[in-house]
């Protein structure tokens, strides 16, 4: 059971993120005022950790990426204007990394080949910076 980015129970309620959901008798999803046609591939995406592809359509998908906006259930502690929430899990490589690429996400930063060197985001602005004679330089320096 996927908690962090699908279905949780929290007491007697089930939750996705720090909203309870209804499912009524066609299976079909109510979420703070929004409905979801309850699809094969709606729940494949809200209930595995490891998602079985050959169930979820194109309009699977920006069901279950309007969900986890409503809801931030992608977001550090579901709250609004935070980093995602990262995982290792391959929910979060197959599906949620390819919803968000332009943000950022917690403990994964973008790296960048630089002659021969892998450097983050951080350092790549402050790197233009130097003077490429300096740069090379350094670089030179950095096998010797």
């Amino acid at each position: 059971m996927d908690t962090q980015y699908g279905i949780r129970k929290v007491g007697d309620w089930f939750m996705v993120s720090d909203s309870a959901i209804l499912v009524d008798t066609d299976s079909d999803i109510k979420i703070k005022g929004q409905e979801f046609r309850g699809t094969k591939g709606l729940w494949e995406l809200l209930t595995p950790k490891n998602v079985n592809r050959k169930h979820i359509t194109k309009e699977d998908l920006k069901k279950y990426k309007k969900l986890l906006v409503l809801t931030n259930a992608h977001l550090t502690d579901y709250q609004p204007g935070v980093d995602i929430q990262a995982t290792r899990g391959p929910k979060f490589h197959g599906v949620i990394s390819h919803f968000f690429p332009q943000n950022r996400r917690r403990g994964i930063e973008p790296h960048y080949d630089v002659g021969g060197k892998s450097i983050n985001s951080r350092l790549l602005a402050d790197y233009r910076m130097i003077p490429t004679s300096l740069r090379l330089s350094r670089h030179l320096k950095s096998f010797g």
